[in-house]
């Protein structure tokens, strides 16, 4: 049911905070220049605050989904140290990324105009490694795409079921393309 959301769908919610978290920069970073062009402070006071809201919702989101991909590939009931490490991962990552923002701005003069479109292009790089590497976690459970998927290829196949990870390159979990409908019959 519904009290389950984060559990049956990991790697939907985990999309959908990421987009979050990406939407929510690119508003910040945009201020910057709207600041320039507008002088109503309500305009800049309204926008930063929905950036604020969304950041939350999408920290959140990611948290909540997190735990349940990393419970998905913590094999040996060594989810604490699993856990550990990939928020290790995450810090590097997180340095890298400053970096790598740092090294942008000074390459472009310290103009704040093309800072959004330099988050554009970083926005697009993480979310396609975001869905690569959702695309690889193989779930151990079914929803109802997965069940389906799943049964299909007992059905159409060769009569064997798919393994999680054959189950994993097939499933679809951009928050946009919402079939669930068509699985109501489950």
């Amino acid at each position: 049911g519904e009290a389950k959301i984060f559990d049956s769908s990991p790697k939907r919610w985990r999309t959908v905070a990421a987009l979050c978290l990406d939407v929510a920069s690119l508003m910040e970073v945009s201020l910057a220049t709207a600041t320039v062009f507008s002088g109503n402070s309500y305009f800049v006071v309204g926008v930063a605050s929905r950036a604020n809201v969304m950041k939350n919702f999408g920290f959140l989101a990611a948290s909540a989904s997190r735990a349940k991909l990393n419970q998905s590939l913590s094999l040996k009931g060594n989810l604490a140290d699993f856990t550990a490490k990939a928020g290790s991962q995450s810090i590097a990552a997180s340095l890298m990324g400053t970096s790598l923002g740092i090294s942008l701005s000074f390459l472009m003069g310290h103009d704040a105009g093309y800072f959004p479109f330099a988050l554009l292009g970083l926005v697009a790089i993480h979310q396609g490694c975001l869905f690569q590497s959702l695309s690889a976690v193989p779930l151990s459970y079914f929803d109802k795409q997965r069940l389906v998927l799943a049964l299909e290829a007992v059905h159409l196949d060769s009569g064997s079921p798919l393994s999680p990870e054959q189950v994993a390159d097939k499933e679809r979990f951009f928050p946009l393309l919402n079939d669930e409908d068509v699985y109501e019959w489950l």
